[in-house]
């Protein structure tokens, strides 16, 4: 009786397991499906004068950023940490294209 109970538990924990593998393996799609959306809408609306495509994500996140701090979305308080932050953004390969 003892090893029959054994068995089911096992039995159990291995379906518990694979559920849990199987939602984990949703969300993580879930969450590529988004960040590809996100990053095609990105380099949409913020990257499209950017001629070079090394770097365009450093400078449309930056230009991202900066238009929810102007509609009050976003604000970084403390102003040093504001410029060393928006500088990292500011290293960019990208070459704006110039009309």
């Amino acid at each position: 009786m003892t090893r029959h109970l054994l068995a089911e538990e096992q039995v159990a924990a291995q379906m518990s397991d694979q559920t849990q593998l199987q939602e984990h393996l949703q969300q993580s799609a879930r969450s590529v499906l988004q960040g590809g959306k996100f990053q095609a809408i990105l380099r949409e609306r913020y990257a499209g004068d950017i001629a070079n495509p090394e770097g365009w994500e450093l400078v449309a996140y930056r230009r991202w950023l900066e238009e929810h701090e102007r509609n009050g979305d976003f604000r970084i308080f403390d102003p040093h940490l504001r410029e060393q932050f928006l500088a990292v953004l500011s290293t960019a390969q990208g070459e704006l294209v110039v009309p």
